[in-house]
């Protein structure tokens, strides 16, 4: 998998849907070209970085992002900037679910994804 999206949450429901949509804008399919897991403890998600090697770590929501980016900055901060990981290039933004409720935070996103398909087409 060339990306892999990090969750603070499950994502199901309308959020699965909307998360679906927002990947086939930008040509990426669940259990195709991505890697989806919820970050539950660290050693275990570093395991998966290291057995999947992706081009790109995407995090969803304030709590993942603060927790792999060692930080307490808020995720308006956060996203919309290139971050490295353990050597991985990160892009932090708004869970799906918190899009459902927070429409005005939608336009975003989007340029948070556009960002991250543009780092990874960068890379090949």
């Amino acid at each position: 998998a060339d990306w892999l999206f990090v969750t603070d949450t499950g994502i199901e429901g309308d959020a699965a849907i909307l998360l679906d949509k927002m990947l086939i804008a930008i040509q990426l399919q669940r259990g195709k070209n991505i890697y989806l897991t919820q970050l539950s403890e660290l050693p275990y998600f570093k395991r998966q970085l290291a057995l999947i090697q992706p081009k790109l770590v995407f995090a969803f929501g304030e709590k993942a992002a603060q927790t792999l980016l060692a930080s307490q900055v808020p995720l308006d901060s956060l996203r919309g900037k290139l971050h490295q990981y353990e050597g991985f290039d990160l892009i932090a933004s708004y869970a799906p679910a918190h899009l459902l409720t927070q429409t005005q935070d939608k336009a975003k996103a989007w340029a948070d994804l556009c960002l991250a398909r543009d780092t990874v087409q960068a890379m090949k």
